[in-house]
């Protein structure tokens, strides 16, 4: 009897992937990007040339808009102006903003973040975690020690990471989230704390109530 989760996967991801435009033998590779000028204009144009500029066969490249990002932005250009450039056809490129994230990573053959919580977000949808390395970059919650996401520095180790298809050890998936998530209500832990810090008699104690 098939695994009835397994089947719930595939179907999200028959289901996400044709409203896409991603055909079935393609790769599904989602990028998230960053709401930041000085963020684009000192780093990420550059590391995105470095890491995806370059022929991928067989890739569909997805960009996972931030929140605040209110156009396209600059992604399709840029990686269309680098094939033009470089003499190689571009990927077939698709620009998302209001989507379900954790169905949209489940679909995902890889996701490639930069500075972005979207990386633990692919920690918890067990889809291939790949952290964009080199020139300004920092792995601040220590996905790579945790071994919950490969670091890519080119194109080259951006194509063998989505050859290999190697999910994170699941061990090692389980301490990271244990050690970044609690059980329970976060709103109570919030409302407890902010109580135990304002208490009655510091002369500036408020009221907190849990709703």
């Amino acid at each position: 009897m098939p695994d009835p989760d397994e089947a719930s996967r595939d179907a999200v991801r028959r289901e996400i992937r044709e409203s896409l435009g991603v055909e079935d033998d393609a790769r599904m590779l989602v990028i998230s990007t960053a709401n930041h000028v000085l963020s684009w204009r000192f780093h990420m144009a550059e590391a995105l040339a470095r890491i995806v500029g370059g022929p991928l066969p067989g890739v569909h490249v997805i960009f996972k808009l931030h929140p605040g990002e209110n156009t396209e932005g600059p992604y399709r250009a840029l990686l269309t102006g680098l094939a033009e450039a470089g003499g190689y056809a571009a990927p077939p490129i698709t620009i998302v903003h209001d989507v379900d994230l954790f169905r949209l990573l489940q679909a995902a053959d890889a996701h490639l973040g930069f500075h972005s919580t979207v990386l633990t977000d692919a920690v918890v949808a067990g889809t291939l975690n790949l952290i964009g390395a080199g020139q300004a970059t920092a792995d601040w919650l220590g996905y790579i020690e945790a071994g919950v996401a490969r670091p890519v520095r080119d194109i080259e180790e951006l194509r063998d990471a989505l050859a290999d298809q190697r999910p994170a050890d699941p061990a090692a998936r389980e301490r990271f989230l244990a050690r970044h998530f609690r059980p329970g209500d976060a709103s109570e832990r919030i409302a407890r704390g902010t109580l135990s810090t304002f208490r009655p008699g510091d002369g500036g104690a408020i009221e907190v109530r849990a709703a």
